[in-house]
């Protein structure tokens, strides 16, 4: 199976540093856009986005730290990728200790291991991903915030997020401690003609789901996202990895 990855990664408008990074296979990449093909052989193939948690200190090396942790792992089943993120919780906590300044360490992180015939998806907070298969967008990742908690109660709409008060609080992610960890992991078939998007909330909070489906219907390129991002204020770190399965 051969993969066709493109990627981007970029500050935004608003913030001074980039908190999210990217995992293309073993590489982690931050303020880049690019594109590269993979070949899916023995070994899985894990492609990720990380978001360092806003208003946490050293976010960005928080996201460095759990790109590069996954970048070690070869887990092959739901239960491995599990337990992979369970270590990469307690292996952050304990880096984050070395730094006295800075212990505070925490990101977000959503992917999918690719290997022959099937994905696993994985997400620890709000970022997120996307499957596009015959024209259609789905979100295959589950947030861990306060508004998919009220959506999921039926107090709110999924509708009524986008301009909620508590879009941004997020109950999950790798390197908090003593709270709750969710995780969320799912297997699927992968196929050929497969898109997948992964991506921060950068570019989710700007965009909606529609027209990031139009976007992957018209075979609009990347910088297409990032400039209506850009367009609707930039106010996060961008991250986006648009993934096209070859066969």
């Amino acid at each position: 199976m051969r993969l066709k990855v493109e990627y981007l990664c970029h500050p935004g408008k608003a913030r001074e540093h980039n908190e999210d990074g990217i995992l293309v296979h073993l590489r982690f990449i931050r303020d880049e856009r690019g594109g590269e093909e993979i070949e899916v052989g023995n070994s899985p193939v894990t492609i990720a986005v990380a978001d360092g948690v806003g208003g946490a200190e050293a976010g960005e090396v928080a996201s460095e730290f759990v790109l590069k942790t996954l970048a070690e792992m070869s887990a092959r089943s739901a239960e491995e990728v599990i337990e992979v993120l369970r270590a990469c919780q307690k292996e952050l906590e304990v880096h984050a200790r070395s730094f006295l300044e800075k212990v505070q360490m925490a990101s977000t992180v959503a992917g999918i291991v690719f290997q022959e015939g099937k994905g696993i998806v994985f997400n620890v907070g709000d970022s997120r991903v996307y499957q596009e298969r015959f024209g259609y967008l789905v979100r295959i990742s589950k947030d861990h915030s306060v508004v998919e908690r009220l959506v999921e109660a039926g107090v709110i709409s999924p509708e009524e997020t986008r301009n909620h008060p508590q879009r941004h609080i997020i109950t999950s992610a790798i390197g908090v401690e003593d709270g709750d960890f969710e995780i969320f992991v799912r297997e699927i078939p992968v196929s050929m003609g497969d898109r997948f998007l992964i991506c921060s909330d950068g570019l989710w909070e700007m965009l909606s789901e529609e027209e990031m489906e139009a976007c992957l219907r018209s075979e609009e390129p990347l910088s297409s996202y990032f400039e209506r991002a850009m367009e609707r204020g930039g106010t996060d770190n961008i991250s986006i990895v648009l993934v096209r399965v070859l066969g």
